[in-house]
């Protein structure tokens, strides 16, 4: 903290001018001024606070920018999502209305998903034919179901598994496990792995 006392004139001024040109990471500065007139003496206290930016042109980081805050994996929206991505609207005939191939649907759902994933479940629930890709008629896939409950499990910080523990009439009494990993723009799911 610099002090400076000074009767206010041309000194004053000086002096003030010449501490914030010459120690711009000062933070904080105080001046007393003192103003003489006729028979009272005026005395006022001036705090100024410099940031450390406001002189130099550079901005300090925020908490924010300087400790990443590292979250879990959003299970529940990847998960819907992925149901969402994989089981496309179809015609009356079973026909993907926005698909023409396999390969144009395993690229949309690679964008969260593992290209081994994407490339799985579409080679096992759809069929390309000349006129367009087409939806098997079966059951679908075990898949995390986010309106159940599941057990989240950190692996390491690129890496969570979710595990779910269900039973239905299809499959019987199950437990899947789907993997996500973290990449550069995001979570993705890395592998869905089901245990009877």
């Amino acid at each position: 903290m610099e002090l400076i006392v000074s009767v206010c004139g041309g000194t004053f001024l000086k002096a003030l001018s010449s501490i914030m040109v010459n120690n711009p990471e000062r933070s904080e500065l105080v001046v007393i001024m003192i103003f003489q007139s006729k028979k009272m003496v005026w005395i006022f206290i001036l705090s100024i606070v410099l940031l450390g930016g406001c002189v130099t042109g550079e901005e300090k980081p925020s908490i924010e920018e300087v400790t990443p805050v590292d979250e879990p994996p959003p299970v529940e929206g990847l998960a819907e999502e992925f149901k969402e991505r994989l089981f496309q609207a179809t015609d009356e005939h079973g026909m993907i209305e926005g698909y023409s191939t396999k390969e144009e649907l395993i690229a949309y759902i690679s964008q969260i998903a593992a290209r081994e994933v994407a490339r799985g479940m579409v080679d096992e629930y759809y069929t390309e034919k000349e006129e367009g890709l087409y939806i098997i008629p079966k059951g679908g896939p075990i898949l995390l179901n986010p309106e159940e409950s599941y057990d989240l499990k950190e692996i390491d910080e690129y890496t969570y598994e979710a595990i779910q523990r269900s039973e239905n009439m299809l499959h019987g009494e199950y437990e899947v496990t789907t993997v996500f990993q973290k990449k550069d723009e995001g979570w993705i799911i890395k592998d869905i792995l089901v245990e009877r």
